[in-house]
């Protein structure tokens, strides 16, 4: 199986794993709409300048996986935020040195974690939005 499947599907494992009941799912497209207030949705995908990039041939050894957390919250209050950036900072925790299940010698390089303040999505949703880019390099 390619990495560009094999990865973040083993990323959504090990996700829905460890983050029961949260809405998790491999996606080309992040998914923004939270269909149970109460219950995050997290997207995981390969950057589509990746995806190209194997589509032309080029064998890559990193691969990028982007995850993305919409996350309702009832106010922009910093009461109300709070978990939400507590939330992401766990599913980023989540990720470290070792191999990653269920791939052919996934092995982890970073974690980069950046929280995305969309304003109009949070004025107009309230949906509180955070990225983390975990990096693999296959040996």
């Amino acid at each position: 199986m390619s990495p560009l499947i094999s990865i973040p599907q083993a990323v959504v494992v090990l996700l829905a794993e460890q983050f029961a009941p949260a809405d998790v799912a491999r996606a080309v497209i992040p998914r923004m709409t939270l269909d149970k207030p109460d219950t995050p949705v997290i997207s995981v995908f390969i950057p589509s300048t990746h995806r190209g990039m194997a589509a032309r041939g080029r064998r890559e050894r990193i691969f990028p996986v982007n995850i993305l957390i919409a996350s309702k919250v009832a106010s922009l209050s910093p009461a109300d935020v709070d978990p939400a950036i507590e939330f992401a900072d766990r599913v980023a925790d989540a990720f470290g040195p070792g191999t990653l299940d269920n791939t052919d010698g996934a092995f982890w390089v970073e974690t980069d974690h950046v929280t995305l303040f969309d304003t109009p999505k949070l004025l107009s949703d309230q949906v509180f939005v955070s990225q983390i880019i975990v990096t693999y390099q296959l040996t």
